[in-house]
Parts: structure tokens; sequence; C-alpha cells
């Protein structure tokens, strides 16, 4: 803002003039004394948002680190669980026929024939579910790795094993048309 006064005239002794000049510059600063403590209440909240989002992440890396642990491990381990119990079915089936023959000659009762009939449908249980137990295991591992793909499902389906991730995918042969 700026302004400006002139006063001029003459009296009776004389000629006299006074002039005043008036500047002024001016910044008009709002501070609130108080808020209530809002800003202070937003400032923590997003300070602890901050603080979850990143508890968040690590518990997220630690459940894939997790997963893929156990994945590994079951694959590591699966495949000699799954050679033990085909073990333990060939025995379980050798025991069988000798129960049957010792049925036939009547060394051996009806009830021992059916207990040992049990026991083999029993390990055959539970080779094919260690079996599953391995291919879903494949299958976690593949997906954690990012390479879950339509080959390694065909090859679940299949019943073979997927290839390796490293190796080049060639078409299923089924899938060609003559």
């Amino acid at each position: 803002m700026a302004g400006q006064d002139r006063l001029s005239g003459s009296g009776a002794y004389g000629s006299a003039s006074n002039g005043l000049n008036n500047s002024m510059i001016g910044i008009q600063l709002n501070v609130p004394l108080y808020t209530g403590g809002y800003r202070s209440a937003r400032e923590q909240e997003t300070l602890r948002l901050t603080d979850k989002a990143v508890a968040d992440t690590e518990r997220h890396a630690q459940q894939v680190a997790q997963a893929t642990r156990t994945a590994w491990l079951g694959l590591t381990v699966g495949a000699s669980r799954l050679a033990a119990l085909n073990e333990s079915l060939r025995a379980t089936r050798a025991r069988l026929d000798a129960t049957r023959l010792g049925r036939k000659v009547g060394d051996r009762t009806t009830l021992e024939l059916l207990n040992a009939e049990n026991d083999a449908a029993v390990a055959e249980l539970a080779v094919q579910q260690a079996r599953v137990g391995l291919l879903l295991d494949r299958l976690r591992l593949a997906a954690l790795a990012g390479q879950l793909d339509e080959t390694h499902l065909r090859a679940v389906n299949d019943g073979s094993n997927p290839p390796p991730s490293n190796a080049p995918r060639s078409e299923n042969p089924a899938s060609k048309q003559p």
C-alpha cells in the first residue's frame, strides 16, 4: 500500500508547504494457536500406517519363504517316503498272497485273510496319497517360483513329472493334430 499527502498554501507570515509520503509493505500470516491436536494426530496416523505397511510386507515375505521351504521339503522327503511306501506295499501284497495260500490249505482263518486284505488296501491308499502329495508339492513350488503354467498342469494330469523350469518346453503330443 502506498499513499502521498501534500499540503501547501500561503498565509500572513509567508508561504508554507508540507508534504507527507507514506509507504507500507505487509505480509499477512494466519497461524492458528491451537488445532485441537488434529495435525499431530494425522502425522502419528501416517507414521503408524507406514509402520504397518512395512510389517505387512515383511510378514508376506516370511510367509512366501516358509511356503517355499515347506514345498521343497515335501519334494525332497516325499520321494524317499514314496519309495518306502512302495516297498511297504510290496511286502503287504506278499503277505496277502501268503495268507490266501494259507487259507486255501487251511492254515489261516478268514479273519486273517480279511486283515491281510485290509492292510494291503491301506498300504495302496498310503502310496496313492503320497503320490498326490508329491505332485501337489511340485505344483506349489512351481507356483511360488512363478512358473506354474499349462505344461505343469498337463504333466500332473498325465501322471508324469513336469519339465524342469529351465528346460525348453515341448508341446504335448496328444494336443497335436495329424
